[in-house]
């Protein structure tokens, strides 16, 4: 049973590990919440190259033990005390008082750390500490592939919204904005506006990915950020893969439509459109735009191509006239000589 020991958490002190391994472990095997908390307030105090993973894969190991514990922080109740929160010491003794009501408690304590877990992440992982025109410091989490696909899947799509990330004011220390700026600013720093947009890119890409179809592998994954961020317009100014085009696709025509007696999926992007999906007015307006961007290239191209003939027939017409200057000369010159 969990249970709230105020001698152990006296005792312990954050300098008591040595490494986070030590303290990841102990979070693991130790009954106590607020023991728990504790440790993973103070998770990112410890150095990563003492653990036994070695180097960088330390702090990537503890993003990934972060992510796990804070899973589902927002389906979890918080059941209130004359119109207050509960407290951890309420919870606690909720579960050491009345067996009754056991479950219930274990699912506030749940809560209780997953929400820890979640408002850490957000202040120590994604929130940006630097200036606009530096990169920005959760970068280096990002550079580590499994690490971003872990993100990914923790702001997964959940409806129109994502499954860990609430609307709601729960989070008095602002965690779900920085968390959405965090998200709006990755996809933007990954995936630039298109060159012909004639606008400047808003965050510069400053990552060090070799290979380019990391960035179009991931593009499922942008387009779900941006709907879920209701940021869909962003889409306009980029260039869709395949890939990315079937994902809006799916996301338009995930719109259920009014039949006048129920609710049914709609038959097509532009019926979607029509009721209202951003994600299927994005994908219509996109199509339009493609359609315009191609007229256009093939107007450039038709207009390149007349410019050329026009250029190669002055130049032969150049060419002609130095000729028959120099025919002329030669005529000129031939006469002299049988005068001569």
């Amino acid at each position: 049973m969990l249970f709230y020991e105020n001698a152990i958490l006296e005792k312990w002190e954050p300098q008591s590990f040595s490494t986070w391994e030590k303290a990841w472990k102990e979070f693991q095997q130790t009954n106590c919440i607020e023991y728990r908390k504790s440790i993973l307030h103070h998770a990112f105090d410890y150095e990563a190259h003492y653990d036994s993973f070695g180097g960088d894969r330390g702090y990537f190991e503890r993003v990934h033990c972060f992510l796990a514990v804070a899973e589902g922080h927002t389906h979890f109740r918080r059941t209130n005390v004359n119109g207050k929160r509960k407290s951890i010491r309420d919870i606690t003794a909720k579960l050491y008082g009345y067996m009754d009501s056991k479950s219930e408690g274990l699912e506030e304590v749940r809560g209780y750390i997953s929400r820890k877990a979640f408002e850490v992440l957000c202040q120590k992982v994604f929130k940006n500490e630097e200036k606009p025109h530096l990169p920005p410091s959760w970068k280096y989490y990002i550079e580590d592939e499994e690490t971003l696909l872990r993100i990914f899947q923790f702001f997964r799509l959940d409806g129109n919204g994502f499954s860990n990330l609430s609307t709601s004011t729960i989070y008095q220390d602002g965690s779900s904005d920085i968390a959405k700026s965090f998200l709006l600013n990755l996809v933007l720093r990954l995936w630039p506006a298109r060159e012909d947009c004639n606008q400047e890119t808003e965050f510069p890409v400053c990552f060090k990915y070799e290979d380019l179809d990391v960035f179009q592998r991931f593009q499922p994954n942008f387009i779900d950020i941006l709907h879920g961020l209701d940021e869909t317009d962003r889409i306009l100014t980029r260039k869709l893969t395949p890939l990315g085009r079937s994902r809006l696709r799916r996301l338009a025509l995930s719109r259920e439509v009014w039949n006048g007696r129920d609710h049914i999926p709609a038959e097509s992007v532009n019926q979607s459109a029509l009721h209202g999906s951003n994600a299927a007015r994005t994908l219509v307006l996109y199509t339009q735009l493609e359609i315009q961007r191609h007229r256009e290239e093939n107007q450039r191209r038709i207009k390149q191509r007349k410019e050329k003939a026009a250029a190669q027939k002055e130049r032969r017409r150049e060419q002609a006239k130095d000729l028959r200057q120099i025919i002329e000369s030669s005529r000129i010159k031939l006469k002299e000589l049988n005068a001569g």
